[in-house]
């Protein structure tokens, strides 16, 4: 891969869900990502997928 040359992925060994993960890019940076309070199945309101478009924007829709 180009942007990344490793991935190091940390399993929860009773749940199987990843709790930690860390990124590797080719220049020697590093990513570090901790997933905590990890709550499954809980009702997420439909107003959390609602997308507005900021005012001044313009929507462009794909050619089909």
């Amino acid at each position: 891969l180009r942007y990344i040359s490793k991935i190091i992925l940390w399993i929860d060994t009773k749940e199987y869900w990843p709790v930690k993960t860390k990124i590797f890019e080719p220049n020697g940076d590093t990513t570090l990502i901790e997933f905590k309070n990890i709550k499954v199945n809980t009702k997420i309101p439909d107003s959390e997928f609602e997308f507005e478009v900021p005012k001044g924007v313009e929507v462009v829709e794909p050619l089909k």
